[in-house]
């Protein structure tokens, strides 16, 4: 089977062949298997990553863990490497000299085992699926809109296509198609920009020696916690409002949202669904800050009832509004009602297909035991690589706020 960046070498190259011009019908059909052998890799990639989470073995804590060989190794190493700041032989492998290495370069034994704040290492898998599962946990559009990793972080070249204006035509029997248009397609580039996680100011999470020597004391899920969220924080907020320059291009940047009533109205989110082709609304969301939900919260029918409805667990956020779910998202802010006009608050529609967000896979934390010496502390920071921005601008439309 055909990994991900092969396929998308290819779909390149069908765009790169046109030089410019139009695409031909063979061309874009081309283009089109490749695009549907695309989501196939995609979600085989998906099941095969749910299927191995299911026959992961959950070892209780001071049992001896069944796994053996490699894995084992790299796992144990470099949980000894979080520890103590020096790394062994088990992790060369893991070595990148920095953030610039991530998804560039593969490490190899030949480089250097020691460690600075100049370089680092490659989280094995399962931590970083712990930080992975903590950016979740911190919401927001990352979690409805379309997500690809890849292996590697060269510049994506995405397909951005407007067909809207086409539609089919009734001909005579053995007559040709009166009028047609070629597919509009327009390729944008995903990148991959590097976010680094540390502590309070930008800096690095500092932790103390005396805490490292307890061997109690669950060092990787304290860092992937800490971690993982400051990642997810900072990437949350950029898939909101980046402005594209060195960061993702978020949701609301440069759209003028659809402007509500002084004091939002049941009316004021009809017209925003409406506004919404319905093609897209089987998958239709709502996204709202915490906020903003709260005001949908409070808004009550002609008897007194909730136009909200609580879901099937008792998470307020898993409820729905108008029928359509909730995707928290703090970064969406709250609804301004003096010249707010101008200020997106809340969105509608079908984030999947509306917005993609593009991560390099591999995750890299290094260690420095020497910044905080003279403090008997150790110093980690992490950094991963991503991108995000819209792809069908029609699947969703933006709220804003309200300017008398």
């Amino acid at each position: 089977m055909r990994t991900i960046d092969e396929i998308w070498a290819d779909m390149q190259a069908v765009i790169d062949s046109a030089n410019g011009r139009r695409l031909t019908d063979d061309e874009v059909a081309r283009y089109a298997a490749l695009e549907a052998e695309l989501e196939s890799a995609k979600a085989d990639d998906g099941i095969r990553g749910k299927h191995k989470a299911y026959n992961t073995v959950v070892v209780p804590a001071g049992v001896p863990s069944p796994t053996s060989g490699a894995h084992e190794s790299i796992e144990d190493a470099f949980t000894a490497y979080l520890r103590s700041a020096h790394p062994n032989a088990d992790i060369t492998e893991l070595r990148v000299g920095g953030p610039s290495d991530i998804g560039t370069v593969r490490p190899s034994n030949a480089q250097s085992s020691s460690s600075g704040p100049a370089g680092g290492y490659l989280v094995p898998e399962g931590f970083r699926l712990k930080i992975v599962e903590r950016m979740k946990s911190v919401g927001g559009l990352a979690n409805v809109a379309e997500e690809i990793t890849t292996e590697k972080g060269n510049n994506l070249p995405w397909p951005v296509i407007d067909d809207t204006a086409n539609e089919g035509e009734v001909v005579d029997e053995n007559a040709a198609n009166a009028a047609g248009a070629d597919l509009g397609l327009d390729m944008q580039d995903l990148g991959a920009w590097t976010y680094q996680a540390g502590g309070a100011g930008g800096g690095a999470i500092k932790l103390p020696w005396e805490l490292m020597q307890d061997a109690a004391f669950d060092i990787e899920a304290l860092l992937a916690r800490l971690l993982g969220v400051r990642l997810g924080r900072k990437f949350a907020a950029h898939l909101i409002s980046g402005s594209g320059v060195k960061q993702p291009k978020g949701i609301f940047h440069g759209v003028t949202g659809q402007e509500f009533s002084s004091a939002p109205t049941y009316g004021d989110f009809v017209d925003l669904v409406t506004s919404v082709d319905h093609e897209y609304w089987d998958n239709g969301k709502w996204l709202f800050s915490q906020l903003g939900l709260g005001r949908v919260w409070k808004m009550v029918d002609s008897h007194g009832d909730p136009l909200w409805r609580r879901g099937q667990s008792d998470a307020l956020q898993d409820g729905t509004f108008m029928g359509y779910p909730i995707q928290l998202d703090n970064g969406a802010g709250d609804f301004v009602g003096t010249n707010g006009a101008g200020t997106n608050w809340c969105a509608f529609g079908d984030f999947q297909r509306g917005y993609v967000v593009r991560k390099v896979r591999d995750i890299a934390v290094v260690v420095n035991p020497w910044s905080n010496a003279d403090e008997r502390q150790n110093r980690y920071t992490a950094w991963m690589r991503a991108d995000a921005r819209p792809q069908d601008t029609f699947a969703y439309k933006v709220g804003a706020g309200y300017t008398a």
